[in-house]
């Protein structure tokens, strides 16, 4: 079967990592003998910074082990009507070049509303059904654009199926944008690099907590230190390790040390994904604080090498936990949370990492995603 993905994000020279779990599926697909090939406008308004990107290009590529076609070049932001119009008659150009190499694909697969839109156009002009994978928080908080209303419903409604990456953003789509079932299919992992240790190394001396993610508001690490501090006084062989970069660095770590507690907190940066598995096959269990999460990877990330998690209820997490591999806690006071920290310690013999892997092995691997969303094509196509 012959599918394009109508990729709204995908890694650029800009953003080398923006939209990368795309790359991964379209990897998981092609691993299932299915014929996938990527499109993306890959148009912003710095490429206008350089002689070398400020024309609008046609380009194709093999990019870790994808077929991708991109359109590379200036363009403004994507902030009115009449910008989305000329965008979308880009994406046109770029399916042409597409066309004059290959043959014409039987079915889109749109990620992000921004690539729901574009599938949508795609596939009135040239007959062409679709299906659309949402993943954005900007649904959850109500931060899509007033004047994409209209635009967005019909694009959504006008594909064959939606799906949604957690029940968390189902229900936030099903009624607000959607008259129609939304599907439930989840992001995946790579639980092969994603493990225990295959040294199987000892307990740590301390029992270390490890949390991964951007440093912005919303992930609110700046209660989890508070919350840990508070831990550290009953509690003084926990230990955290924060990886992740962002916005809030700076501050955070300048609160850390005003605390005293650069012995016990520990700032990693960005890491690469393999960092990152180190980094959790090493630690005791993994913590998280976030406002909102549509769906929570790193959560999976953790459990597949066996941690344990401790969680605020976010959203997308909340199919992701369940006693035999994790506990919620209260975000409303870091004296809560700290009680609930020392509350997962205390209780931290009931988990056991077997099970725990076992679980992301069974419903997050890209062999089992790969596999529905190759049913659902058939299904389509057929």
């Amino acid at each position: 079967m012959r599918i394009v993905i109508i990729a709204g994000w995908y890694p650029s020279k800009i953003y080398p990592t923006n939209g990368d779990f795309i790359m991964y599926q379209t990897q998981a697909l092609i691993d299932k003998k299915i014929d996938a090939k990527v499109l993306f406008c890959d148009l912003d308004f710095r490429y206008g910074f350089s002689t070398k990107t400020i024309v609008l290009k046609n380009s194709f590529a093999i990019e870790n082990d994808v077929p991708t076609y991109r359109r590379t070049g200036f363009f403004p932001p994507r902030r009115h009507s009449w910008v989305l119009r000329e965008w979308l008659k880009q994406f046109d150009i770029l399916f042409r070049y597409f066309l004059e190499r290959e043959e014409k694909p039987q079915l889109f697969h749109a990620h992000t509303f921004f690539g729901a839109i574009a599938a949508r156009y795609l596939s009135k002009k040239y007959n062409i059904p679709y299906v659309v994978t949402l993943h954005s928080s900007a649904f959850l908080y109500g931060s899509t654009p007033k004047w994409l209303g209209s635009i967005l419903r019909d694009a959504l409604n006008g594909a064959n199926n939606v799906f949604a990456v957690s029940s968390y953003l189902k229900n936030v789509l099903i009624g607000r944008y959607m008259d129609k079932k939304v599907e439930v299919i989840p992001n995946f992992i790579d639980v092969n690099l994603f493990c225990p240790s295959p040294d199987c190394p000892q307990r740590n001396q301390y029992f270390k907590f490890i949390h991964v993610g951007d440093l912005l508001p919303v992930k609110r690490q700046h209660l989890l230190i508070e919350a840990f501090s508070i831990l550290h006084e009953n509690y003084p062989n926990a230990r955290l390790q924060i990886i992740g970069d962002g916005l809030l660095r700076k501050k955070l770590t300048k609160f850390v040390r005003k605390k005293e507690l650069d012995s016990i907190i520990n700032f990693t940066g960005h890491q690469s994904q393999k960092e990152v598995a180190t980094h959790l096959q090493n630690a005791d269990a993994f913590v998280l604080t976030s406002e909102k999460e549509t769906f929570g990877i790193v959560v999976i990330e953790a459990m597949s090498c066996g941690l344990p998690v401790l969680s605020t209820r976010c959203g997308g997490v909340e199919d992701l936990i369940f006693p035999f591999n994790g506990l919620f806690f209260n975000a409303d006071s870091p004296h809560q949370m700290a009680d609930d920290m020392l509350h997962f310690i205390s209780n931290y013999g009931s988990f056991h990492a077997e099970t725990i892997r076992a679980f992301i092995k069974e419903n997050f691997s890209k062999e089992y995603v790969a596999e529905r969303l190759k049913i659902i094509y058939e299904n389509i196509i057929t």
